[in-house]
């Protein structure tokens, strides 16, 4: 698979966050590529995000930063879905273990991936 940087920033000198197999600019950009591949009109709901896909190597390194990672990644991660939560209107990911099904919410692992990402590269 081949790396992709999405950037907000043209800067010659910028430094780049990997995540999964892309590599980002900034948080910003981060977010902004999770909003594209959510609400893209191609992407239906329940669209399967399986291993051969470069955003289930993305959600599955925030997985791992998520704050109740163990609470989220229970008997292991099979795949990932885009689907429509219920108590609010909109799209999210939905993480399939091998024995559940429960929404992936990304806010916090992005903060937490940063955070440590940030103590990596010092």
């Amino acid at each position: 698979m081949s790396s992709k940087i999405i950037t907000h920033n043209h800067s010659k000198t910028m430094k780049t966050i990997q995540l999964g197999t892309m590599s980002f600019a900034d948080k910003s950009s981060i977010i902004s590529y999770l909003s594209k591949c959510l609400l893209c009109p191609r992407t239906k709901i329940n669209t399967k995000i399986s291993v051969d896909k470069e955003l289930f190597y993305v959600l599955r390194e925030l997985v791992y930063h998520h704050p109740k990672k163990d609470k989220l990644i229970g008997d292991g991660i099979e795949y990932f879905t885009v689907g429509e939560p219920i108590d609010y209107p909109g799209r999210c990911f939905y993480l399939y273990r091998k024995d559940s099904v429960t929404e992936f919410p990304t806010k916090k692992a992005i903060n937490n991936f940063l955070k440590s990402y940030s103590v990596r590269c010092l």
